[in-house]
């Protein structure tokens, strides 16, 4: 993955995140990880097709996810995520993985998404990705992977 594929998202996410839940993530430290589907976390995923493909996955814990849900409904309080607050999420990832593909193009890269899927634990993830922490002030974490290799 090269570095404006890489900003390109973490501009995006960035954006939404504070038009969206009206909080500025703060951007941890990348890393190389494997992803893992695992129990506990709410995970997102959305497919890259075109001059890059690949997956961006969102992992959500799920305190963090009932935080941002219920700012993206004007505040009200969940105490579970429903299928409401599942589509909320997905829409969460619609924008910023829509949003990184104009920043793209912008680039000169032509990307088509899937639409946004919550992915069961268990699931099948990605022998290798860019991991970067995205730190929600007075929220917590999400964790932000991105899988993605220019076409041949």
């Amino acid at each position: 993955m090269d570095s404006v594929s890489i900003n390109s998202f973490l501009q995006s996410s960035m954006l939404v995140f504070e038009q969206m839940c009206q909080i500025k993530p703060q951007i941890g430290k990348p890393a190389v990880r494997r992803v893992t589907i695992a129990d506990g976390p709410y995970w997102l995923k959305v497919s890259i097709r075109g001059d890059m493909s690949g997956e961006i996955y969102y992992s959500f814990p799920p305190h963090v996810a009932l935080r941002i849900v219920s700012g993206m409904m004007g505040g009200m309080m969940l105490t579970e995520l429903d299928d409401i607050g599942r589509s909320a999420l997905a829409e969460l990832g619609n924008m910023i993985c829509g949003n990184a593909s104009t920043i793209l193009y912008g680039h000169g890269f032509s990307i088509d998404i899937s639409p946004p899927a919550m992915v069961p634990p268990g699931a099948a993830g990605a022998d290798q990705a860019i991991l970067v922490p995205l730190f929600l002030d007075g929220v917590g974490e999400v964790e932000l992977y991105m899988n993605l290799k220019k076409a041949s």
